[in-house]
């Protein structure tokens, strides 16, 4: 796999997180419950996740534990970069959001991994 398709996809996400938090009056779609924004959170940062993890060829051990640190850590600078921002604010209960995201998809990647391997063991124990 070339590593523009390996790694680009998470460069894209970075880049789109970043012009994201840069609008002074984001407001996504309303779904009607006062903690809406914080599941918008969590999404997007699953999703990043997904990207860590499409670039990484690691056990899935060092998998999950890339997405939770490497995540983390560009969620962490996210808030930071958004108390710059005039109108947007840096809240620790938004990197809470963001890092619940990433744990789903360490988990869902993860358990993803545990599952193909016990197939391919059926598999080769028939």
């Amino acid at each position: 796999m070339t590593p523009v398709i390996r790694y680009g996809p998470v460069i894209v996400a970075s880049i789109g997180l970043f012009l994201l938090s840069h609008q002074p009056n984001l407001r996504p779609p309303e779904l009607g419950f006062e903690w809406q924004d914080k599941l918008y959170h969590a999404i997007a940062y699953a999703c990043y996740g997904g990207t860590i993890a499409w670039a990484l060829r690691v056990t899935a051990v060092q998998r999950a534990a890339w997405i939770l640190v490497a995540g983390a850590l560009f969620a962490a600078s996210d808030e930071w970069h958004q108390s710059f921002v005039q109108g947007r604010f840096a809240e620790v209960a938004d990197f809470l959001a963001d890092v619940i995201g990433l744990l789903c998809t360490a988990a869902i990647t993860w358990g993803w991994s545990v599952l193909r391997r016990s197939s391919a063991h059926r598999e080769h124990r028939r």
